[in-house]
């Protein structure tokens, strides 16, 4: 997530930063306009290439992955980046209530953005030989 948004957009945090420094980090214009970006398209020319779709083609270079490991890793971004998510901690009930309705949501088509990952991937290795 990071080294897509890189540290102009997004900056960084870790697990061991104290509470009122995650509340700050939150709070951050940076962060908000990162978690409202997430499902955006980078490019107006191309709305088919958002954060999201490049935080999961690092993830998964290759594009061979199932639905269920994409839906969580749709819900770790969204939680981590929610303004309303006081804490970088994820509790298994977060994490489960947004893996289902990432699974389930009709304005969100996994099948899509596994199908997108591959087509980036392929443009991405022709570039590069």
């Amino acid at each position: 997530m990071f080294a897509v948004f890189g540290e102009n957009m997004l900056d960084p945090i870790d697990s061991s930063a104290t509470n009122a420094e995650i509340l700050a980090w939150k709070a951050s214009y940076k962060t908000k306009n990162c978690f409202n970006k997430l499902f955006k398209p980078i490019d107006k020319n191309d709305p088919n290439i958002t954060y999201m779709s490049k935080i999961l083609a690092k993830l998964w270079p290759t594009g061979q992955v199932n639905h269920g490991r994409v839906a969580f890793a749709i819900a770790i971004c969204q939680t981590i980046l929610n303004p309303e998510n006081e804490k970088l901690t994820i509790y298994e009930e977060t994490l489960t209530n947004k893996i289902q309705r990432n699974l389930v949501n009709e304005n969100f088509n996994i099948s899509n953005y596994l199908k997108f990952c591959n087509l980036f991937l392929f443009l991405i290795y022709i570039e590069k030989t």
